[in-house]
């Protein structure tokens, strides 16, 4: 188990409005080997965010995630759900300091045009569900990862489409 705390102060005029303080816990996980080579693999994590410091805009999202998958022969297979809430227009669960590129699809396709750091569903007051698959595999020795990810986007209540990729 892993418990963080962030807490995001911005000072510039353009960027005061994304300081907030965000609270978690993640559990990750792998079970114990059964019939020779297979393991459960799995993650748990919920964090919750909120305005800090000088930020105007007073609101409260959470954000879930949730991973379950078998791994065996150098072979993984999972199925995920990550969803950041959102509760009003600038007022939804956001990471100002990374990218999502990697989490939420590599094309980019819900990318956001106004805030790079947040997701499209953001600038319409929406939070995301990402619903996800992957499979990889390990070859030459574990020196190279062969991987394809699925991804479907919706709002956080599961009723708007964004996407897919």
């Amino acid at each position: 188990m892993i418990g963080y705390g962030y807490w995001l102060d911005f000072q510039d005029k353009i960027n005061y409005a994304k300081s907030s303080q965000t609270y978690g816990v993640r559990f990750d996980g792998k079970s114990p080997q059964f019939f020779d080579r297979v393991n459960m693999v799995y993650t748990a994590e919920w964090g919750t965010q909120s305005n800090y410091a000088s930020n105007p805009n007073h609101y409260q999202a959470d954000r879930i995630n949730l991973m379950g998958g078998l791994s065996a022969f150098d072979f993984t297979l999972q199925g995920a759900m990550e969803q950041l809430d959102g509760n009003g227009v600038n007022k939804t669960f956001n990471t100002p300091l990374g990218t999502n590129h990697a989490f939420q699809g590599w094309a980019d396709v819900i990318k956001n045009p106004i805030n790079a750091s947040a997701p499209v569903a953001a600038a319409l007051g929406k939070g995301i569900r990402d619903v996800f698959a992957t499979a990889s595999y390990k070859m030459l020795n574990d020196s190279l990862l062969l991987t394809g990810i699925y991804h479907d986007f919706y709002d956080d209540t599961g009723s708007v489409r964004f996407g897919s990729e």
